[in-house]
């Protein structure tokens, strides 16, 4: 290495008119004996993880002297020498990149590296062509693309690790609110101190705010970019693209939370619930790396976008509900499937129990929490609970268990004491009033509402428990 590294000098470099950097570095070359390294003065500041240098000429303290005109120029005249092909990234003729930059840090990827473009067996080559001439990109380019994501997937304010998707987001032009992502979607980090954590809390209340307190960040009408990377051997697929304005993205970021909001929201969630935490509630056994990437690209898309949520996390929610028996998993699932409801189904919903509403599915929710809590009343301290028996039946199929559910509550009811008992049937007979009849199977959108429903009364019943409970002529 030592010998080839001069070697390389002396090839680029006219002796007679060699840069004053140049000629020092040579010196050094020189005069620097491999095997006497480790008495060195610097050897101590370098290990095994780290044996990059770099030279500064003292006559020039600011500035390194590969980043020197002389040396600069040589590199490009070398880089530009050969064949050269249409870059397809800069439109610029260049001689193309070979083998294209290994990408560090992409989750599920190899601890090596992955590459966005790679060519390594001959099944993926056509017309003759070899490795990155199958797609032509500059060297110049691809050294330019590789620093920059490597730098991106490096910098934590920089990235998000949603399951087996990497995301990394940057502005057009530098400004504060280019990390809101980060911010908002991202779990904090572990070692974060209160005043982090402050400081956190601050940017996301201004961020969120600023339409209303006319508060606005710096450069946020910059062009926004964010890039979605899903590990697929020793490559790395591109698995979702947004661009567009940092103060739209905002904006619809913050329409997001809006249609995320929920009453009764367990204490010790935040207001802002994080990506990570929305996808291991929908994730079996809590364990993001069993999604695919898609799943986080459409979330993650659907917050940026202010688009529809796809129907396999309605699917993905409904079943969680099924089997999940933790209150913060089961805030996280309704509040997905209040999204999916506004955005897929056009369906009109509240964040608090609506009185109002008469569509079957809702009520039969609310039934189910009446039921439920009458029971807990009756029975204190039971541990299995009609929901924890009968949720999945009732929630897809009410026609074959609230017949068997109404009898048990007539069971539950007569042992309270009388306050609670008419409290109990005067709700039910508002409930039960704008039911018709109990079909045989509920559609995945009247499942949504059928947890809707359950969610709002449930919490009314904890937090309102007067008005939650009204009699006839006060629903009416």
């Amino acid at each position: 290495m030592h010998a080839a590294f001069l070697a390389t000098i002396d090839t680029l470099y006219s002796t007679a008119a060699i840069d004053e950097g140049v000629a020092a570095v040579r010196a050094f070359l020189v005069a620097h004996q491999p095997a006497a390294f480790a008495t060195t003065p610097f050897a101590a500041r370098l290990d095994d993880r780290s044996r990059n240098v770099a030279f500064v000429l003292n006559a020039d303290p600011g500035r390194l002297i590969c980043e020197r005109d002389a040396v600069r120029g040589s590199v490009a005249r070398n880089v530009t020498a050969g064949p050269k092909v249409q870059c397809l990234i800069t439109g610029q003729w260049q001689p193309p990149a070979r083998l294209h930059p290994a990408l560090r840090g992409v989750a599920g990827g190899q601890t090596s590296g992955v590459s966005l473009v790679s060519f390594n067996l001959p099944a993926f080559q056509s017309y003759g062509l070899a490795q990155g001439d199958n797609a032509p990109v500059g060297t110049s380019a691809a050294f330019a693309y590789g620093t920059a994501l490597n730098w991106l997937l490096a910098e934590r304010r920089h990235r998000l690790r949603l399951g087996q998707l990497t995301v990394v987001f940057w502005g057009a032009k530098a400004t504060q609110a280019e990390t809101f992502l980060s911010d908002l979607f991202g779990d904090p980090p572990r070692d974060e101190s209160e005043a982090e954590r402050s400081a956190r809390a601050v940017r996301v209340q201004t961020l969120l705010t600023a339409p209303r307190s006319g508060i606005v960040p710096e450069n946020i009408e910059t062009d926004f970019y964010v890039l979605g990377l899903a590990p697929n051997a020793a490559r790395a697929a591109v698995a979702s693209w947004h661009e567009g304005n940092l103060a739209d993205a905002v904006l619809r970021v913050r329409r997001w939370f809006v249609d995320l909001a929920l009453d009764g929201r367990p204490t010790f969630l935040p207001e802002a619930l994080s990506l990570p935490f929305l996808l291991r509630a929908v994730a079996p056994l809590g364990e993001t790396d069993r999604l695919s990437p898609r799943t986080p690209a459409a979330l993650l898309s659907a917050a940026l976008d202010g688009g529809r949520l796809p129907e396999e996390v309605l699917t993905l929610a409904l079943g969680r509900l099924r089997v999940s028996s933790r209150p913060g998993d089961r805030y996280a699932l309704t509040a997905l499937l209040r999204v999916a409801l506004l955005r897929n189904h056009a369906m009109e919903t509240t964040v608090s129990l609506d009185l109002t509403a008469t569509d079957p599915a809702y009520r039969w929710g609310r039934l189910f929490a009446v039921f439920e809590k009458a029971q807990e009343d009756a029975q204190e301290g039971i541990n299995v609970t009609v929901r924890d028996r009968f949720w999945a039946s009732a929630a897809a199929t009410p026609s074959m268990v609230f017949g068997v559910l109404s009898r048990l509550n007539g069971h539950h009811l007569r042992k309270l004491e009388t306050p609670g008992r008419i409290r109990f049937e005067r709700l039910i007979g508002e409930i039960m009033s704008g039911i018709q009849n109990f079909p045989f199977r509920l559609s995945l959108p009247e499942q949504g509402r059928f947890a809707l429903g359950y969610w709002h009364q449930r919490t009314a019943l904890f937090t309102r428990r007067d008005s939650a409970a009204p009699s006839a002529d006060q629903a009416a």
